[in-house]
């Protein structure tokens, strides 16, 4: 039904989000880490997210928005099948 799922800052659906990916074009800003149980600051919970995408061959660029951060790095992705 979408044609593109955005979530800023989308705390608990930060999963749900990345992996819309595996389908939809996707814009993901993490923030919260409800990624892993693991501690994750800003620059490793991208990563990971990042890491979800090339284990799925999701194809992503990552961006730095020009708002003010911390919370100001996103992964724009598009499914494997684009």
């Amino acid at each position: 039904y979408y044609d593109l799922i955005v979530g800023l800052h989308p705390d608990q659906a930060t999963r749900a989000v990345a992996e819309a990916a595996l389908v939809k074009p996707a814009i993901v800003v993490p923030c919260c880490n409800f990624w892993s149980d693991e501690k994750l600051g800003r620059d490793e919970l991208v990563e990971a997210v990042a890491d979800f995408y090339r284990q799925n061959d999701v194809w992503f660029e990552r961006t730095v928005f020009e708002f003010k951060g911390p919370k100001n790095i996103g992964l724009v992705s598009e499914p494997p099948s684009l």
